[in-house]
């Protein structure tokens, strides 16, 4: 899928791309490829620089995946370990990735593909990068190729690594065994070699065929680095919260994810607004592929650019603690209940909580809805830590039948 905010950063980077010469390509899996690469055409055409733009289509294959569940494909997720019966849910769409052709003619090197990997993003020694402040401006992979078929990765600044540890590993992670297969051609692996050639280059000769603890640390330095102190003055709260812990030796991969947030106030609107490349959201997401391994991000997007409204209007509402937060007055920074900040910090206020709503009730745009008497009535059984999916339906037959 496009990511929204890639339009606001190709924009400011169209005059570059076509004085240096380079090639970009993007991963839109999932959005209609022609549409948008006639709409980056009109970009580029709207700056002044026309150029050329192609695009790889044939990933729909809903109709081969539906035929497939009619013939009793399971579809087991990975990360929940049910079938797709078993989660309740109707597929919208299914795509798969096509083209290995055209997209090598593009890139011609898929150890750069995820871009800061290679670099040390998502590498099992960060502990060892920690200690050498390389986890800082880790930046991104540059590939040379020369005319025996070897090549070079190697990159520019003083920041991350070019070690063949963190070559071997993102190597690794792209292969399923000595052949590389992709959707139309397959690269024979036996025999590769990697070499440290020098500081911030390795070296890869041999290709044949056709054409969790520390890791919030991690991620805190690169949003702050990232930011820089000017930006980070700006902010009238920014902090970093792990939530919940992960047990050793976890049964699934929903018990074995923490939750990672980043909350930021700001009286500078702009710094929060999405679309600015030079904001919190877009520099807090570059960092995304630079991280520990195992780090995903959440979806929640809209979150990140947080509300500000009235405080006339504000303040002569009532709120429990998990909407009291999200809103602010603009002028002087007050929540929901006339809460300052100093309030907040002091942690001996009594102005948010459910005891204010049994006081004075509570206006809001939402309803608590009892959903466990609701299983327990209907003889529903669950594991509260998997995945459990309240279907439109579930929800709409217990607020008629309890009369919210």
């Amino acid at each position: 899928m496009l990511a929204e905010n890639f339009i606001d950063c190709f924009v400011p980077a169209i005059l570059y791309l076509l004085q240096n010469k380079i090639k970009l390509a993007v991963n839109d899996c999932a959005s209609d490829t022609e549409v948008l690469s006639n709409y980056f055409k009109k970009l580029c055409e709207e700056a002044g620089f026309p150029m050329k733009v192609a695009w790889v289509e044939g990933d729909g294959v809903t109709e081969v995946a539906n035929k497939l569940i009619d013939k009793g494909e399971k579809f087991e997720s990975l990360m929940h370990e049910k079938a797709l019966e078993e989660l309740k849910l109707e597929p919208l769409c299914a795509q798969a990735c096509v083209g290995g052709l055209g997209i090598a003619e593009a890139l011609r090197h898929d150890l750069i593909e995820c871009a800061s990997y290679v670099c040390g993003g998502y590498f099992s020694g960060f502990k060892d990068m920690l200690k050498q402040i390389k986890n800082l401006n880790v930046g991104f992979p540059i590939a040379e190729f020369h005319a025996d078929g070897s090549r070079v990765i190697i990159k520019e600044n003083n920041g991350g690594i070019i070690i063949v540890g963190s070559v071997s590993s993102q190597l690794l992670y792209q292969i399923q065994g000595p052949l590389y297969c992709g959707s139309d051609v397959v690269a024979h692996l036996e025999g590769i070699k990697i070499e440290q050639v020098g500081e911030y280059r390795v070296r890869i000769i041999g290709f044949k065929g056709p054409s969790t603890n520390h890791q919030h640390r991690w991620n805190e330095d690169q949003i702050r680095e990232s930011l820089d102190a000017a930006n980070i003055a700006k902010f009238s709260l920014l902090k970093f919260h792990v939530n919940v812990t992960s047990p050793l030796d976890a049964r699934n991969q929903d018990a074995a994810t923490v939750d990672f947030r980043v909350f930021a106030q700001s009286r500078d609107r702009e710094l929060l607004r999405r679309g600015n490349p030079r904001g919190f959201f877009r520099l807090s997401m570059v960092t995304f592929l630079k991280l520990v391994h195992g780090a995903s991000l959440g979806n929640d997007m809209p979150q990140a650019e947080g509300t500000i409204d009235s405080s006339s209007a504000r303040r002569r509402r009532h709120s429990g603690l998990w909407a009291g937060l999200r809103h602010c007055g603009f002028d002087d920074v007050r929540f929901y209940n006339s809460l300052t900040q100093a309030e907040i910090h002091s942690g001996k206020t009594s102005k948010l909580g459910m005891h204010v709503w049994n006081k004075q009730g509570i206006v809001g745009c939402g309803v608590l809805i009892d959903f466990v008497s609701y299983d327990q009535k209907n003889g529903t059984k669950y594991d509260t830590a998997s995945f459990y999916a309240i279907t439109l339906p579930k929800l709409e037959d217990h607020v008629w039948s309890n009369s919210y």
